[in-house]
């Protein structure tokens, strides 16, 4: 093992190096649905999809929107699975299951900025 980097690690570049293969091959009209899934659900930005295939990020946005492929929000369990979480909180992400709940309720949102930002700890959110 000439880099100490273990295998683990390689292997998943390797993956990410294929996808992009695979992405260039296509153009905005051409790639497919799961292509762009599959590129989003592995953290991909509309703007590093559009260099790929040779378009505006603008572009990329629009057509993902069109395919169906939008930002869902995941649940942070604070609790370890030990009880439910009174106070949750949510991180936005693409996949196929949205953990949020729709509410009535009103609502506030926190901007984190400066040396401590939301999510560092919990003790800072």
């Amino acid at each position: 093992n000439l880099t100490k980097i273990d295998k683990w690690f390689l292997e998943q570049i390797w993956e990410l190096i294929e996808l992009e293969k695979e992405i260039e091959r296509h153009d905005l009209l051409s790639i497919p649905v799961e292509l762009m899934r599959t590129a989003k659900e592995k953290g991909y930005a509309d703007r590093q999809i559009a260099h790929l295939i040779g378009c505006l990020e603008s572009e990329v946005h629009q057509k993902r929107r069109q395919m169906g492929i939008n930002r869902v929000y995941k649940l942070v369990d604070t609790c370890a699975a030990e009880f439910e979480a009174k106070t949750p909180y949510y991180y936005s992400t693409f996949d196929s299951e949205n953990e949020s709940t729709v509410s009535n309720r009103k609502k506030v949102i926190v901007l984190g900025s400066g040396p401590n930002r939301i999510g560092q700890g919990i003790e800072f959110d």
